[in-house]
C-alpha cells in the first residue's frame, strides 16, 4: 500500500474553479470541443505510456483540432 497522495489532493473546490453548468447546454455539446477533448486525452494517454509516434500523430491530431475549434469561433 502506498503512502502517497493523489495529485490534486491540494485542490480546493470552493475556491471559484468549479464549471457552472447551467452556462453549458450537456445535451448539445460543441463537437469542436469533443474534438479537442478526444485529442487531448489520447495525447496524454500516448505520454504516458511513453510511445513516441502515437504522442507525435496525436499531438497533430491535437493541433488540427484545436485550429478547427478556432476557426470556427466568431469574435
Amino acid at each position: 500500500m502506498s503512502n502517497q497522495h493523489a495529485v490534486n489532493d491540494n485542490l480546493d473546490f470552493d475556491s471559484g474553479m468549479t464549471i457552472n453548468r447551467s452556462m453549458r447546454d450537456t445535451r448539445n455539446p460543441d463537437p469542436h470541443e469533443q474534438a479537442v477533448l478526444s485529442a487531448a486525452i489520447l495525447a496524454t494517454t500516448a505520454f504516458r505510456l511513453r510511445d513516441e509516434q502515437a504522442l507525435v500523430a496525436t499531438m497533430r491530431r491535437l493541433t488540427a483540432a484545436v485550429a478547427n475549434m478556432c476557426a470556427s469561433r466568431t469574435i
